[in-house]
C-alpha cells in the first residue's frame, strides 16, 4: 500500500471514529486516487452512507461490482442512524471480507449476539461454511426470521434451497425457491444467482 494512501486511510478511519463522515469521505477519496485499493471505496461508500448520500454510495457500490452491498448497504446503515444497530455495524462487516477465515467466522459471531436482528451477519458467515453445510443451513434459517432487505433474505433463502439439493432433496430445495419466488422480495442479483446455478445443474 502507498504510504501517502496509508496516511489519508488511516485520518478517514480517525474521522469516522470521531464522527465526521465529510472529513473520511475526503480522506477516503484522496487515499483511492492515490492508490485504487477497494477498501478506501467501501469506507468512502460507508460514509456518503452516514451522510444520507444514498445514490451516490449505491453508485460507488455498483462501481465495485458489489451488488449484495449496493442492496444491502442503506437499509444495514439506516439501521445505525436510528439506533438499531451499533454504529459501524455495516463497516465492521466489509472488513471481516478481508480476515482470516476464522477470524471472520468468530467477528461474525460476535455481531450476531450484539444484535441479533442484524440479518446480514448470519448471509455473510453462511459463505464460509462450504465445509460445515448443516452448521449452514441452521444459520440461514436463523437469518431468515431477521432478514428484512431483500438481497439478505434472497440469499438466505437460495443457501438454505442449496443445502437441500446437495442433500438428494431437491423437490423441498425447489419449494424454498418457489416460496422466494412468490414472497415478492426477489431481486434481481438473487435470481441471476438461481439462474447460474441451474444453468450449470444442466
Amino acid at each position: 500500500m502507498n504510504s501517502s494512501a496509508k496516511l489519508e486511510y488511516e485520518k478517514g478511519q480517525n474521522a469516522l471514529n470521531a464522527n465526521q463522515p465529510l472529513a473520511a469521505l475526503r480522506a477516503f477519496w484522496t487515499a483511492y486516487k492515490l492508490d485504487q485499493q477497494p477498501e478506501f471505496l467501501y469506507d468512502a461508500a460507508y460514509a456518503l452512507l452516514l451522510l444520507k448520500r444514498y445514490r451516490w454510495a449505491q453508485q460507488t457500490y455498483a462501481f465495485l461490482g458489489d451488488f449484495r452491498a449496493a442492496v444491502q448497504a442503506s437499509w444495514a446503515v439506516e439501521g445505525e442512524l436510528s439506533g438499531r444497530f451499533p454504529k459501524g455495524f455495516y463497516r465492521a462487516l466489509i472488513q471481516s471480507r478481508n480476515l482470516p477465515k476464522e477470524k471472520a467466522l468468530q467477528a461474525l459471531s460476535l455481531m450476531r449476539q450484539h444484535a441479533v436482528a442484524y440479518a446480514p451477519a448470519y448471509l455473510e458467515a453462511c459463505r464460509y461454511l462450504d465445509q460445515r453445510p448443516s452448521e449452514a443451513y441452521q444459520l440461514a434459517l436463523a437469518g431468515l426470521e431477521q432478514a428484512e432487505d431483500h438481497y439478505t433474505f434472497g440469499g438466505l433463502k437460495l443457501q438454505a434451497a442449496l443445502y437441500r439439493y446437495y442433500r438428494g432433496q431437491k423437490e423441498a430445495a425447489r419449494e424454498l425457491l418457489l416460496e422466494l419466488e412468490y414472497s415478492g422480495r426477489l431481486c434481481e442479483e438473487i435470481r441471476q444467482m438461481i439462474i447460474k446455478i441451474q444453468a450449470t445443474d444442466e
